[in-house]
């Protein structure tokens, strides 16, 4: 770890979506070990129960539930609980969701609204 990357990151708080698999779970590994108050959100919560377990001695907190990012009522209830137990929200890292075609030619507005 870098003396700068320590700076910055050292008790941040980091909400992070996606957080059961692929580059939430990864981004989470990679921020542990500079002791950040997270906030994962992802519809599998055991999955991020078993990360959360992973990295117990990194010095990091982990704060779960279990949402939806579809659904806007659930990561708004989601972000609040956690400010309001952490104090603060330093970082959002928003990388759930899905992908698609999303040319002029074929645009779908419920298509970019699920994404």
């Amino acid at each position: 770890m870098t003396r700068s990357l320590t700076s910055y990151w050292s008790n941040k708080s980091v909400l992070i979506t996606g957080a059961s698999s692929g580059l939430g779970w990864a981004l989470t590994h990679a921020l542990a070990p500079y002791k950040i108050h997270f906030c994962l959100l992802a519809r599998r919560e055991k999955e991020m129960q078993i990360l959360a377990g992973q990295l117990r001695n990194s010095g990091s907190r982990f704060w779960i539930r279990a949402c939806d990012v579809r659904n806007r009522v659930e990561v708004e209830r989601a972000v609040k609980d956690f400010v309001q137990e952490s104090g603060k929200l330093d970082v959002a890292w928003v990388n759930s969701g899905i992908g698609g075609e999303t040319s002029r030619r074929k645009w779908e507005w419920d298509f970019v609204e699920r994404m």
